[in-house]
């Protein structure tokens, strides 16, 4: 599992924060890995997968961004 690091523009995570940021790390990666799948089957229609695909990444993000309370816009 890999190490997150509190960058300049974030307060000093706690435990559990960080705890936080590996689980959404890992779930991010699972979920990613579900669509890959999803983007062998030729039913898909890869367009709004694509669509599917942007709106999680940035669901991942804020959640991410909620944790961590970075101080930078």
């Amino acid at each position: 599992m890999p190490v997150i690091k509190a960058q300049s523009s974030h307060h000093q995570l706690t435990e559990a924060e960080l705890a936080a940021m590996e689980e959404l790390t890992d779930l991010g990666s699972l979920v990613g890995d579900y669509l890959d799948g999803l983007a062998e089957n030729p039913d898909i229609d890869l367009r709004w997968l694509a669509i599917a695909r942007t709106n999680l990444q940035q669901g991942f993000m804020a959640a991410k961004r909620a944790v961590a309370k970075p101080s930078a816009f």
